[in-house]
């Protein structure tokens, strides 16, 4: 009436009943039955019993089996060393009684436990109340009964599997759920999962010595069998995996054992019987074991994350016996590289492969010598391979690319990049990813993108291709490089990497891979620059070259050093990322990515062009950070440098015109001092009378004009610098104002009393000797115009010459030397004059500092006013 159903209350007052007598050691074995019969019964009874706390019950009943068994062993031992006394005969008999009824209640107690331990939630009780260690100890079938045993591991198995479910006979397999097949137990990365609490808890009791003791019982025998799909579950603990390596006298024991059950020779297992049943089979795929599928299993998570453990693999020679179940049921590699792919099997052998080549260059080689690589490359393009299996294929060819050459030569005659070349060619950002880069999203697919962002297949699949690529192309003396430009995989990969996000491990590998192909390489050099990978580069380097985060940083480093080894024996390509991004950008990438040796632009030192290749800098980040992806970058930043090309030949137009205008201005010049010199002949004789008069009255007039001229600009100056310092209201400015209207007054007056002494000195007739000096003046300036476009006239004839050999960059460097030569020479000028000037009025205390500090600012006041400035900042 236990299990009738007429009402919750009497049942769980019936089951209380029978939770509470399980502690009753007279009464606990036939609780155990009813508590048995009611699990078997119902099977929505197991969360009501666990709920009543029977877990502690039942491991008690197993504590005690444990207890009366060594009794017993005690009892036998001493009635062998009294060579049978008659109470040592007794006490053995009776602890032999007490043994065999314990035994019976511990069976019923076990599998009570497996069928509570079904569901999740129960899994953890068994190991809060200590039933681990008890139950790693009874799975040792040399000790205790098979049955027993048996009853333990599945136990074990319930609670070690991260799903529902679980079985009540351990049958080869899984439990009826799984249909005979192995559980799909994913690596649990949640160390409070009750899973992983019950894998740590085998661990520290014992259990995995135990595994191994079974595992030597080989794969004929039901125990081992038990043992290897028990290992298959717990292998993903990382203390599991460190407990099997030291679970014998040396570190191989474990893995000699374990390698057994991977040998061909297992497929005359008599659990092959039920292979309608446990194995998935059609005329192409042989019936498998299901402890081989478990010792796949077992060795790619012993081996995952534990180099140690790697190698003693392939020392106890593991490597060929794992390859081998590739072709499991042929005596050799198929002749033309087509392999039977076995559910399960298949795909983990391959990934033990990627998880053996990583970080770990001893298994390369054995590997390779197994002859797996050919096939391997042919699943890549195997339509009956789906998208999990096809992606462990393409893992597993990345990692073994890394490092062993001959790895790579395998790979590589068997058509691996052609094929990895058509994975990253199928690459294509889904709508959830262009929408996180572009900051929308379409309503459809919100929904979708919630789920699945950031990844889609092509992506997951893109990145170890290019990988691959990557490992493909490095430390390969050239020939690798050489196989990659021979299949034009640069094109492919530029197309993605232009999807590619900024920052991210796409974008990562697509630097990588560019770096890869370009290193030490001028004719990839040259192709990357034809295709247009370079902008794509300049794109990643400045999106990512202000960011705050570490990875952003690296990101940046990274396209910049491999910027710099693409530019570093290519002309044409410094001369694109020139025009794109300036000069400051192209000699940063470099000096950061070039070899030793290489050509590096001199380091800009003149102000003027540093501003322009800082705001040419400035304009090209802006447009990276405005563009979406590489290729929108691209085609924004050949418009602006387009945009910079034109208004430079304006420029260039607008110098060639000021020249032309000034030798017109010196020809009219000429002929101007020509009439003049004409004139003062004539007015020569008339003046002659009229010059010693006037002479010393015009020169008086004209210094003391001068002086005044040169006061009222000081006080100007001053009255200037006073406002900037303490504003137009205060005392001292008030006062300096006057005296600068006291000066212009001065000024003014000094300078009507030249103009009159200019006019009487010409109407004097006392000036004839003034005026013959004015004509011979007036005849040597004339000479000198002359002279002096006759010279401008050579000059820009050679000029034209070498302006026309030269190109656009050369160019444009001639010209901005001409106007900071022709900026020089005015600054020594005005220096000159000043100096002068203070010298004549008698000071001889110059202000070397305040000198300095005036050029200067009048420098800046010249650049405030060049019309050059006003246009564009640099010239591509």
């Amino acid at each position: 009436a236990v299990g009738s159903g007429h009402g919750r209350a009497p049942e769980m007052a019936n089951l209380q009943d029978l939770v509470l007598r399980l502690r009753d050691v007279e009464a606990r074995e036939v609780a155990v039955g009813s508590l048995l019969e009611v699990l078997q019964a119902d099977p929505g009874a197991s969360d009501r019993v666990a709920e009543l706390n029977a877990v502690p019950g039942l491991v008690d009943i197993l504590h005690d089996f444990l207890e009366a068994w060594d009794t017993h062993k005690e009892c036998l031992a001493g009635k062998e060393k009294t060579n049978g006394d008659v109470d040592d005969v007794a006490r053995e008999m009776a602890s032999r009684e007490v043994r065999d009824r314990c035994a019976d209640v511990a069976k019923q107690s076990l599998r009570a436990l497996v069928l509570v331990t079904k569901t999740i939630a129960t899994r953890l009780r068994v190991v809060e109340s200590g039933g681990i260690g008890p139950v790693c100890r009874l799975m040792d079938t040399d000790s205790f009964p098979e049955s027993i045993a048996e009853r333990a591991v599945v136990l074990l198995i319930n609670c070690c599997t991260n799903g529902g479910g679980g079985g009540g006979e351990w049958n080869g397999g899984g439990g009826p759920e799984t249909n005979g097949r192995p559980e799909k137990n994913q690596p649990n990365d949640d160390p409070f999962s009750p899973s992983a609490k019950v894998k740590r808890a085998v661990a520290q009791t014992g259990g995995v010595q135990k595994i191994i003791t079974s595992l030597k019982r080989t794969p004929y025998d039901r125990a081992g069998c038990r043992a290897v799909h028990l290992l298959s579950l717990l292998a993903d603990e990382p203390k599991v995996r460190e407990k099997f390596r030291e679970g014998g006298d040396d570190i191989y024991v474990g893995f000699k054992a374990l390698i057994a059950f991977l040998a061909d020779d297992g497929a005359s297992f008599s659990m092959s019987k039920q292979s309608s049943s446990s194995f998935e089979n059609d005329r192409e795929t042989p019936a498998v074991p299901i402890h081989v599928k478990h010792a796949a299993v077992a060795v790619n998570l012993l081996c995952t994350d534990d180099v140690q453990n790697k190698e003693a693999f392939c020392v106890a020679g593991g490597i060929p016996p794992l390859m081998g179940l590739l072709h499991f049921g042929e005596k050799s590699w198929p002749r033309d590289g087509t392999l039977k792919i076995i559910p399960v099997l298949t795909k983990t052998v391959i990934d033990a492969i990627s998880t053996l080549a990583m970080d770990n260059d001893l298994c390369d080689q054995p590997i390779c010598d197994t002859g797996v690589l050919p096939s391997l490359v042919g699943l890549l393009t195997d339509v009956r391979c789906d998208f999990s299996l096809k992606l462990s294929v393409i893992h597993a060819v990345m990692h073994m690319a890394r490092d062993s050459r001959d790895a790579k030569r395998q790979l590589t005659e068997h058509g691996a990049v052609p094929k990895m070349r058509d994975v990253v060619g199928a690459y294509y950002p889904s709508d959830a990813q262009q929408s996180a880069q572009s900051g929308k999203q379409s309503p459809q697919n919100e929904r979708a993108h919630s789920m699945y962002a950031p990844w889609n297949h092509s992506e997951v699949m893109a990145i170890p291709a290019v990988s691959c690529l990557v490992n493909l192309a490095t430390d390969t003396e050239y020939w690798g490089q050489a196989e990659l430009a021979e299949e034009n995989v640069v094109g492919p990969v530029k197309a993605a990497f232009d999807k590619a996000k900024p920052g991210g491990k796409f974008a990562q590998v697509c630097v990588a891979f560019v770096h890869a192909f370009v290193k030490n390489n001028p004719e990839n050099a040259y192709t990357v620059a034809e295709v247009g990978v370079l902008p794509t580069l300049v794109f990643h380097h400045l999106r990512s070259r202000d960011g705050k985060r570490r990875g952003d940083k690296i990101a940046a480093q990274e396209a910049l050093v491999t910027l710099g080894a693409a530019l570093d024996a290519d002309e044409s390509a410094r001369e694109i990322v020139g025009q794109i991004a300036g000069e400051l950008l192209l000699r940063e990438a470099l000096v950061a990515g070039a070899s030793t040796g290489a050509y590096l632009p001199a380091e800009i030192t003149d102000k003027k062009r540093l501003r322009k290749e800082k705001a040419t800098l400035e304009e090209v980040l802006l447009l990276a950070k405005n563009s979406e992806d590489g290729s929108v970058f691209s085609l924004a930043a050949e418009q602006a440098r387009l945009q910079r090309k034109k208004k430079r030949a304006q420029e260039i137009f607008d110098a060639e015109a000021a020249l032309e205008k000034k030798l017109v201005q010196q020809l009219v010049a000429r002929e101007k001092e020509l009439l003049e010199a004409e004139a003062a002949r004539v007015e020569l004789r008339k003046a002659q009378a009229r010059v010693g008069q006037a002479e010393s009255a015009v020169k008086k007039e004209v210094n003391e004009a001068r002086a005044a001229k040169k006061e009222l600009e000081g006080a100007e100056r001053a009255l200037r610098r006073k406002v900037l310092k303490e504003g137009e209201n205060s005392k001292a400015v008030q006062m300096l104002r006057e005296t600068v209207a006291l000066k212009r007054t001065s000024w003014e007056k000094e300078q009507r009393e030249a103009d009159d002494a200019i006019a009487a000195h010409a109407a004097s007739e006392k000036v004839e000797k003034e005026r013959r000096r004015s004509f011979e003046r007036e005849k040597a300036e004339a000479d000198a115009a002359e002279a002096a476009v006759g010279k401008e006239l050579l000059e820009k004839t050679k000029r034209d010459e070498k302006l026309n050999n030269m190109d656009v960059r050369a160019r444009r460097r001639f010209l901005e030397q001409e106007e900071a030569v022709e900026l020089a020479a005015k600054k020594q000028a005005r220096t000159a004059a000043r100096n002068a000037e203070r010298i004549t009025n008698g000071d001889t205390n110059l202000d070397i500092e305040a000198q300095a500090q005036d050029d200067d600012d009048t420098d800046t006041e010249e650049d405030d006013e060049d019309p050059f400035e006003k246009k564009c900042c640099v010239v591509s």
